[in-house]
């Protein structure tokens, strides 16, 4: 994967979808890859360069099995990260499937191997931010975590 250019005007228009219709997800991911530039690089070089990214790297783990295990975030105790995720998948009425499918992160750009990991990382730990930021899943929600997600990884 060569350098990657922002495109400002495809997350213009996402941002214009998005706009006329809160509730099309797929729109943000749209977003964040026409503005994610090198950051997927920089992400890499920097798991590179730590034992425990170099193990992340390696083992790949995946969060989806465990966000999608209902039973499991609801016999964690109140006040757990489990639990607030819970929460607010549960309030929003939204799946960590249902973000899957929204991101159709398979199609999308040309990261492969250990960058479409860091891909999925990023997309799947999305709703966990929400939980732990305590932003709602309304256009507001996702705009201050986008903000937050860029000055944290640079994308």
């Amino acid at each position: 994967m060569g350098l990657k250019l922002m495109q400002p005007l495809k997350a213009a228009r996402a941002m214009r979808e998005l706009f006329a219709d809160p509730d099309d997800t797929q729109q943000v991911f749209e977003i964040s890859e026409a503005m994610q530039g090198p950051a997927l690089l920089r992400m890499h070089r920097r798991l590179r360069v730590s034992k425990v990214g170099r193990r992340l790297l390696t083992e790949q783990p995946d969060l989806v099995p465990l966000l999608k295990d209902r039973d499991a975030l609801r016999a964690m105790p109140t006040g757990s990260l489990g639990r607030a995720y819970l929460d607010f998948v549960e309030s929003e009425g939204m799946t960590a499937d249902g973000l899957v499918a929204a991101s159709d992160v398979k199609r999308r750009g040309d990261a492969e191997g250990e960058l479409l990991l860091i891909r999925y990382w990023l997309r799947d730990s999305h709703d966990v931010w929400h939980a732990v930021l305590g932003y709602e899943g309304d256009l507001v929600g996702e705009a201050a975590l986008l903000a937050f997600s860029h000055h944290q990884t640079g994308n």
